[in-house]
């Protein structure tokens, strides 16, 4: 016992030499004395793996810690201090070595075992509450790192100027530096520090720790004067107590090397960095974070100095393994956890591709069009993967998927309810994301399902007569530039040797285009998609959306054309960012014709939609439903009234009443019955009858919530489903500047934050919890049909869904997932082909549209596409004004 103690004592003092010769004497008399199942022997196999850890062997402390586990379990049983302890210590390392999903099991088995034995206010109990909260730090989750450190600040103040309580601030502290709260991070940097210094004197460890952030903090706040003092203090610190060979030490330099490179200081830079790189590959590897780290640190400091071929090198290997990184994380991660570890890669991805923006290549432009491929809808992708593999799981994995589904139904519930009035939303939500983890471990299958694919597997499907154009946006910075949001464009064609790229402009200039100034939201359109022959505006503009986007464009395809290339009449595009707000083929592009004209304009999500195999699926059947004519009053006296009033009907729009840009506050109004609809299901129900189809009709009070979540629970949704309505979507609150406060009587669908339960579909009285929240009757739908709702239905053999309903193609844009909204739920619920609007199209003239394009697609036996396309033609020849024709897009 007492040679143990030495060893625990030295390898505290991190003298690990030291540590390892007592601990082989104390493992050597333990064997001799208690034999290999004793608990003296589990305590020098724990300390074993700890003095590997602190040695960086990775593989020989994961082995002392297992050894350590065994032992335990059989000596102590599972709930016990000792067996959670080392539990503890297994994350720890996982952590360290990025094993993330490995380190969550660890520290939540850890923390259930400390809650039973010691209760959930012990200090026992924060141990797990920090580690978690690293991890989810780490993840760039700091929504629930915040909860963890929270919970565990509120245990340790009772003794507020404990050494513990100061370590909690200071990962507290990082935290919030992470996440860009600096206001946050620096008081509790400062304070920990005091605490620290007075407990432990000024050469600790984790003094050391409180002066390396404080260095980060003020390096960000441009104080660079402090940076550098603080940085220095706890470079010394960590050099005396831990040595130069240490992942502390190597991350002080690093940032350090920042700071002298900010301050032109090269030589000095150049070495610390080089220095951590090597450092970083040494202790952890190429494929920790840290690596990339300096892979991207010491690119744009080659980038800065001139050096470009050893900055293209850096750049490069960084990309590759930034998607390393992503790709082992979706195999594991929940949709929320991986959103937020996305965007802790935004930097390096966006300076990856200013570099790209700046220098050109064959080689740039082929990663930038993997990039493409890889990121823009991943999520959205690993979504629509882990529905379809539900089919062929096990009954305990089909079992989770149940409960899982009915966390959302409860969620739905919730969202929707005033904010003031929502409780244990939290509590759901992590429920859910627990049972949507625990699917994606027990579908073995899964990792391997979602391979990207490469930009030659796109262009070995074009033809020679297409063109693939994946669009891209990021922050644009270099050096000697004033950082802003540029918008750029990747073609491919068939038989080229590399995508290329083209920069086109800036996102501020299409705001401006996209923005009213005042003027009503059909106005804008009109004059942004008009044609001046037909004399709908006459205001000139310095800017259009053809020069902003296309002309650019246009002219390689036409030097492509001059140099004897084949004519181009299929583009299959992927937008991003605010370009899904833009119909692309009504673009004008002449005085007299609009893009759609030149060329035939394929939307899609990814062009690797080209690359990947058709699903196998049975044969779509021919049948339909269509709801259409809904009564959105509960009272039939209401209903009759307001139709009675409806003289203006025939040019009411399928939203609320409302023109601008920034939708209003329609608490207390109602919505109104649209008598075109009844025309229009009626309409189709014959074009679709007269082709063989087997067609239902949901009218009036039927076409109700609860009818529409009841498709596809027999296992096969309709071939065609057609929704006629009214349709909404409210921009996030929080950015419009509303406080909670302003928020509290609100419900969901227009103050939550999450953008799928802003976006939604009216049914069958729907004005009752439009105004109070809840339906009429506990235990029935609300009527009130939100995105975050559609994406838990299955879909999967439908072909076609028609959302004949205004702005059912906007949301939420969030980076490379596109829109957050009724587009997004649609295809995750397994629908192929989506028609939408991008605006609030007059009611008439969106039935007129929709019964042109039944009876081109189905009478005229056009493909969706070209049927699509037709009516689009038609309706601007009978329609003059854009405003009542180009609202409408198809998606595949």
């Amino acid at each position: 016992d007492s040679l143990l103690k030495a060893a625990i004592n030295a390898n505290i003092q991190f003298d690990e030499q030291k540590a390892m010769e007592f601990n082989r004497l104390a493992e050597k008399l333990a064997l001799d004395h208690f034999g290999r199942v004793s608990p003296i022997y589990a305590r020098v196999r724990l300390n074993y793996g700890q003095i590997q850890y602190n040695l960086e062997d990775w593989f020989e402390s994961e082995n002392g810690y297992k050894d350590a586990l065994d032992i335990q379990m059989i000596a102590h049983g599972r709930l016990s201090k000792e067996y959670s302890e080392t539990l503890l210590n297994l994350g720890i390392l996982n952590l360290t070595r990025c094993d993330y999903l490995k380190a969550e099991i660890n520290f939540l088995e850890a923390k259930d075992i400390i809650g039973k034995l010691f209760g959930k206010t012990s200090k026992e109990y924060t141990n797990p509450l920090i580690d978690l909260g690293i991890l989810y730090s780490d993840r760039g989750d700091y929504r629930k790192s915040e909860i963890q450190y929270q919970e565990a600040a509120a245990i340790l103040s009772a003794n507020p100027g404990s050494n513990s309580y100061a370590r909690c601030l200071v990962n507290q502290s990082w935290m919030y530096f992470l996440k860009g709260d600096y206001d946050k991070a620096e008081p509790l940097a400062l304070k920990s520090s005091e605490i620290l210094k007075k407990n432990m004197g000024q050469d600790n460890f984790y003094y050391g720790m409180t002066l390396y952030n404080l260095g980060c903090l003020y390096l960000r706040k441009h104080d660079y004067a402090r940076s550098e003092s603080f940085f220095e203090g706890g470079r010394l610190i960590f050099e005396k107590t831990v040595g130069k060979d240490n992942p502390n030490y190597t991350d002080c330099i690093s940032d350090m090397a920042d700071l002298f490179a900010l301050q032109g200081r090269f030589s000095a830079a150049e070495g610390y960095f080089l220095e951590a790189r090597d450092n970083r590959e040494k202790m952890l590897g190429k494929l920790h974070p840290s690596y990339t780290s300096s892979l991207y640190s010491l690119a744009k400091f080659y980038q800065r100095s001139g050096r470009i071929p050893e900055s293209t090198i850096h750049f490069l290997e960084l990309n590759r393994l930034v998607r390393q990184h992503i790709e082992k994380s979706a195999e594991y991660s929940s949709e929320t956890e991986m959103i937020a570890f996305l965007q802790t890669f935004n930097e390096k991805l966006d300076g990856f591709q200013s570099f790209a923006h700046d220098h050109s290549s064959p080689e740039f432009c082929r990663e930038s069009y993997n990039n493409a491929l890889f990121f823009n809808g991943l999520v959205l992708e690993n979504n629509r993967i882990l529905a379809r593999a539900i089919a062929d799981a096990d009954s305990l994995t089909r079992e989770v998927y149940k409960k899982w589904q009915g966390c959302h139904r409860r969620l739905a519930k919730r969202y929707a309810r005033p904010i003031g009035d929502r409780k244990k939303i939290a509590e759901v939500e992590l429920e859910a994301e627990e049972y949507e983890k625990q699917l994606l471990r027990n579908l073995p299958g899964f990792n391997k399902t979602h391979e990207s694919p490469r930009w030659q597997d796109v262009r070995n499907q074009l033809k020679p007569d297409e063109l693939a154009i994946e669009f891209i946006h990021y922050d644009y910075f270099r050096p000697d530039a004033t950082d802003s949001v540029l918008y750029a464009a990747l073609l491919l064609r068939s038989g080229w040797d590399a995508p290329r790229l083209f920069p086109l402009f800036e996102e501020k200039e299409l705001t401006a285009l996209l923005k009213s100034h005042g003027a009503q939201k059909s106005e804008n359109m009109a004059r942004l998609y008009a044609l001046s022959e037909r004399g709908i505006i006459a205001t000139e503009q310095t800017n259009s959306l053809y020069k902003l986007i296309w002309e650019p464009l246009e002219k390689e395809i036409r030097m492509e054309l001059s140099g004897g290339a084949k004519n181009i009449s299929s583009i299959y595009f992927a937008p991003s960012g605010l370009l899904h707000q833009i119909n692309l083929a009504a673009i004008p592009c002449s005085e007299d014709s609009i893009l759609g004209d030149r060329y035939h304009l394929i939307e899609m999500g990814s062009t690797r939609q080209l690359a990947a195999q058709a699903e196998k699926i049975d044969v779509y059947r021919n049948d339909a439903i269509l709801f259409g004519g809904i009564q959105y009053d509960m009272d039939s006296l209401a209903i009759f009234e307001a139709n009675a009033s409806l003289n203006q009907a025939d040019l009411a729009s399928r939203s609320a009443a409302n023109d601008s840009y920034e939708t209003g506050n329609f608490r207390g109004e109602t919505w109104n019955y649209l008598k075109w609809t009844d025309k229009e299901v009626n309409t189709i129900q014959s074009v679709l009858s007269s082709d063989g189809y087997n067609t239902e009709i949901k009218k009036g009070f039927i076409a109700t919530e609860e009818a529409f979540k009841s498709i596809g629970t027999n296992g096969y949704s309709p071939r065609i489903l057609h929704l006629a309505t009214h349709g909404f979507f409210f921009p996030d609150p929080q950015k419009q500047g509303k406080t909670l406060e302003d928020l509290d009587s609100e419900v969901g669908f227009k103050a939550s934050n999450n953008p799928l339960i802003r976006s939604g579909l009216l049914l069958a009285g729907a004005n009752h919890a439009w105004k109070h929240g809840k339906p009429l009757k506990k235990g029935m739908e609300n009527g009130i049909l939100t995105a975050y709702e559609i994406s838990h239905l299955n879909l999967s053999h439908t072909e076609l869904v028609v959302l004949s309903a205004c702005e059912t193609g906007l949301g939420d844009i969030r980076g490379n997932e596109g829109v957050f909204g009724l587009q997004r739920a649609f295809k995750i619920a397994g629908a192929r082909y989506l028609i939408m609007s991008l605006w609030q199209v007059p009611d008439r003239e969106t039935a007129e549209f929709m019964t042109t394009f039944y009876k081109k697609w189905l009478t005229e036996k056009m493909s969706i596409p070209e049927a699509f396309r037709t009516t689009q033609n038609e309706m601007r020849e009978r329609f003059i004004n854009p405003y009542s024709w180009a609202g409408f897009v198809l998606v595949e």
